[in-house]
């Protein structure tokens, strides 16, 4: 039984409450209170597994940034290498190195830690694809120089004298004889017989096509480099003054013209305006010559 005394003047009041009615609300009571520490249970088990997965995300996602990380410093190194060979300043690329060892990831700020190295990364990856960028338009640029010198390299080369004018046997050499006169012979006699094609011996233009004293019908080829050949005693010619001529094409006949003994070529290359032995040229650009020419 429950009384209730209210302040004086009021009535009393009296509650009474059987005992199995206490038993029921004690019961009542303590399934709420089951439920409700069951309840707590069961959220914090699923907060622990959500956190833990959460935890296995992270150090999965450093893992992936880690390899990236050897990954992009490797791209860096051979950026580097590349660099070096084309002899270019070293590039400046920032780090993307955040250390935090995996364990740590299930502590509080791993997720900041990750966030960190992530943002390091892209810093790096667009640095390193910039710098990529740039060897490329470099080495584009490299290249295109090297295909324009060797360009150049290829027609200085053909224009240098380097094959017979005509087919024969060499029958007076470059120097002094004796026949038919004692003096100074400033270039090679190669027998060969009545209209044989004489050709050119490299690349260039013809300064001169005709009569020429003593040398009779000449034919005077500029290379541009220096080198003049000239190819004399012809029959006739078949190319004339300001010409462009290829090595190998034809510019004229073998004949007997001017003082000449009997049909021949009258083969003689000049150098700055001095005769030069023709002999080392015959068969290819002598390697000193093609040294001098890089």
């Amino acid at each position: 039984m429950v009384k209730i005394i209210p302040p004086h003047g009021y009535s009393v009041y009296r509650l009474e409450v059987a005992r199995r009615h206490l038993y029921a609300g004690a019961g009542v009571l303590a399934v709420l209170l089951a439920g409700v520490l069951g309840w707590l249970g069961w959220d914090l088990r699923h907060l622990h597994a959500a956190a833990e997965v959460q935890r296995r995300q992270l150090v999965a996602v450093d893992r992936q940034a880690r390899a990236l990380d050897r990954t992009l410093l490797h791209i860096q190194r051979q950026n580097a290498e590349i660099r070096r060979i084309m002899g270019l300043a070293p590039a400046h690329t920032p780090s993307a190195r955040v250390v935090m060892p995996p364990h740590q990831l299930s502590y509080r700020g791993g997720s900041e830690t990750v966030q960190l190295r992530l943002a390091a990364l892209e810093r790096l990856a667009g640095s390193v694809g910039a710098d990529q960028r740039t060897l490329r338009v470099q080495a584009l640029r490299t290249a295109a120089e090297r295909a324009v010198q060797a360009q150049a390299r290829a027609r200085a080369l053909a224009a240098i004298p380097s094959i017979m004018p005509v087919d024969g046997p060499i029958v007076s050499g470059f120097g002094y004889r004796t026949y038919p006169d004692r003096e100074f012979h400033a270039g090679l006699d190669i027998a060969a017989g009545y209209g044989a094609p004489v050709e050119a011996a490299a690349d260039g233009y013809v300064a001169a096509a005709g009569w020429d004293g003593g040398y009779g019908i000449k034919v005077d080829i500029d290379h541009g480099n220096g080198y003049h050949s000239w190819y004399a005693h012809l029959e006739r010619t078949l190319v004339h003054a300001g010409q462009a001529v290829k090595r190998g094409e034809t510019i004229g006949l073998v004949g007997a013209t001017g003082f000449a003994t009997g049909p021949h070529l009258h083969y003689q290359l000049m150098l700055d305006g001095r005769a030069v032995d023709p002999t080392p040229f015959l068969h290819g650009t002598p390697q000193d010559v093609i040294a001098s020419s890089k």
